[in-house]
């Protein structure tokens, strides 16, 4: 059959194929996309289901759940929030890991092989462990700040911790 266009009116189902093995065909609710007997691309009403790779020269968007994996040698960026089970970034410097669920009690744990450095306040509502603690003695008040927990020395060189 050579056509312009083909229009099937009463049965909804339809079927090419090629010597290749490669087959189109339509059930009524979805169109396939065949390749060596395994079918390769799925569309209908929810969508396009594809197996293999998806390689695109341009933007890749989705405005709802993307599940799987998600693989770049460029940049991802994203407008809105990003969600993940876990989180690992492998940098040259280091490994930071942030791992933790939302149905977790322990709630989530950062782990950073490496230095931190902030230029604000770090603040804890559990037990802060340490090897060792430097303190900027010079930085340190002279007198009582009257500050709960705010360490101060004296003019003997004695360290006291404010009761407030």
């Amino acid at each position: 059959i050579t056509a312009e266009s083909f229009r099937l009116k009463d049965n909804r189902q339809f079927y090419f194929s090629t010597d290749n093995n490669e087959i189109i065909y339509g059930d009524g609710t979805s169109i396939y996309l065949l390749t060596g007997g395994s079918t390769r691309v799925r569309f209908d009403d929810g969508g396009a289901w594809f197996t293999g790779h998806i390689t695109s020269s341009g933007n890749i968007s989705a405005s709802n759940l993307i599940t799987g994996n998600v693989t770049a040698s460029g940049n991802i960026s994203a407008s809105g929030i990003v969600t993940a089970e876990s989180l690992i970034i492998d940098y040259s410097s280091g490994t930071v890991l942030i791992s933790g669920s939302a149905a977790s009690t322990n709630g989530i744990r950062l782990d950073v092989r490496g230095e931190i450095t902030a230029s604000g306040n770090i603040s804890s509502s559990g037990i802060v462990t340490a090897e060792s603690l430097i303190i900027d003695y010079a930085a340190l008040p002279t007198s009582n700040p009257s500050v709960e927990g705010q360490v101060y020395r004296n003019g003997s060189n004695q360290l006291f911790i404010s009761a407030g």
